[in-house]
Parts: structure tokens; sequence; C-alpha cells
């Protein structure tokens, strides 16, 4: 009985050994039936009219964002702001400044430092999360942001997320194996109702 379980481990190690290896070649290769997967899975779950009405509802719903994105997001991202005037800002000090205990008067103002940190990620990630996607629950695969850019636009009222994140399942010593990594861009406007990921 010991032989027969043994052999039973072995045949499921060799399994689990092709499915993460196929996985890799998936990620790090550009399969095209992975891309046709991703865009199709896009379309369906991120980015349409509901879900971004869902956003908004969202963001209004949570005030507190704002102060997140000052005090978490802000040190340790990138953030780029071009004002009602078209001016452009880059230093974390001087938006940090100008923004931070001053609430803009204009609509979606508010709206826009909320949505500006990783929860706006949070539905395109979840679009990528599937049995045959970039994140395999199977594997407990995850997607960590590695990188992220933000530009928040008040003269177009909008914010374009810029992320590199790394794919990564679990280690045999408590480690993250890294599998890849993709670049993603999410667009978000809340008065016109478009979440758009690339």
């Amino acid at each position: 009985p010991n032989r027969r379980r043994d052999d039973q481990f072995l045949e499921m190690e060799s399994y689990l050994l092709r499915e993460i290896k196929n996985y890799s070649s998936e990620i790090r290769f550009d399969s095209k039936r992975l891309k046709a997967l991703m865009s199709s899975n896009f379309e369906r779950v991120a980015n349409n009219v509901k879900t971004a009405e869902e956003l908004t509802k969202y963001y209004h719903s949570r005030p507190n964002l704002k102060e997140y994105t000052f005090e978490k997001e802000l040190p340790r991202m990138k953030y780029t702001v071009i004002t009602h005037d078209g001016n452009m800002m880059s230093t974390n000090e001087e938006i940090r400044t100008r923004f931070f205990n001053h609430t803009e008067e204009r609509f979606g103002d508010d709206i826009l430092w909320r949505a500006a940190n990783q929860s706006l990620l949070a539905d395109a990630i979840s679009a990528l999360t599937f049995s045959g996607g970039i994140v395999r629950p199977q594997f407990l695969s995850t997607l960590v942001a590695d990188r992220c850019a933000f530009i928040v636009d008040f003269s177009k009222s909008c914010v374009l997320c810029e992320c590199s994140l790394v794919i990564s399942i679990p280690g045999a010593r408590g480690n993250r194996l890294e599998m890849g990594r993709i670049e993603l861009s999410v667009f978000y406007n809340p008065a016109v109702p478009v979440f758009r990921n690339k």
C-alpha cells in the first residue's frame, strides 16, 4: 500500500510540475491563446460601463481613500498631477501641500484622489484571475505591484495608472517564485463612465 501511495504521489508531482512549466511558458512567451483569453475576459469583467459606474459608487462611498492615497501611496509611488489650468506637478511635497488639506470645488476632483491608488487595479486583477488566466488560483499565484505611476489629470478629470506587476507562486522554502511580469494600464474617468485596461 505504501508503494502505491508513493507512485500516486510521484505521478501527481510530475503532473503539477508539467502544469507549472506550461503556465510559466505561457506567461513568459506571450501566448496568443492567453492574450485572446485575457482580452475577452477584460471586455466581460472590466472594460464596461457597469464596472465604471460601480467603481464610481465605490469611490463616492469611501472618502477615507483620499487620505490613504496621500498617507500610504504618495510616499512610495510616482505621481504626476496636471492641474485644471494645465500646469504639471511631480514632487510629493508640492502635491501634498497643494492638495491634501484642500478639496477642489469642481465636480469629481475629490473622487480622483480617492481613485489614485492601487484600489484602481482591483477589477483589472480580477479579470486576470481564473484557472486559465495570468493569475491562477490553482497554483496560489499572486499579482503584486512592483512599480506604479499615477497621473491625476484635473484638466481632463481622469486618472491613469501604469503598473509593472510581478506574477509569483509559492516556493518550497516559504518564498515566492517569480513566474513573470506584466505591464498594466488602467484609465478611469468618474464624470464619464469609462474604465479601460490595457
